[in-house]
């Protein structure tokens, strides 16, 4: 996957930067807070909103790759460490437009 990739509707793919951290912990919480309530119960939602914070975000993105999804704001985000894929999370309202696929489905390569 090449930083700049274009995805459907007009979202672009780009290398995640120290500035974004607020806004991908912001997306990320969101993300937990409305997808995980129906699949999970509140301890276990805590949890992941605990998991996810700000010092485990950029130890993976210092470690790994870490990439977002950008409209004109962050819409997604995601990262490889080595073989694994971690913390993959896309705006809720645009859940179900193939954005969270593997890269290779959204961009025809």
């Amino acid at each position: 996957m090449k930083s700049g990739n274009t995805l459907p509707l007009g979202i672009l793919i780009r290398k995640f930067r120290g500035e974004d951290l607020e806004v991908v912990k912001q997306l990320v919480d969101a993300t937990i807070a409305i997808s995980y309530r129906e699949a999970y119960p509140q301890e276990a939602i805590d949890y992941f909103l605990l998991f996810h914070n700000e010092h485990n975000i950029l130890e993976d993105a210092d470690r790994g790759c870490t990439f977002v999804l950008v409209t004109d704001r962050i819409v997604g985000t995601g990262t490889l460490l080595g073989s694994e894929i971690k913390r993959v999370f896309v705006d809720p309202s645009l859940h179900r437009h193939g954005l969270g696929d593997a890269p290779d489905r959204n961009s025809g390569t």
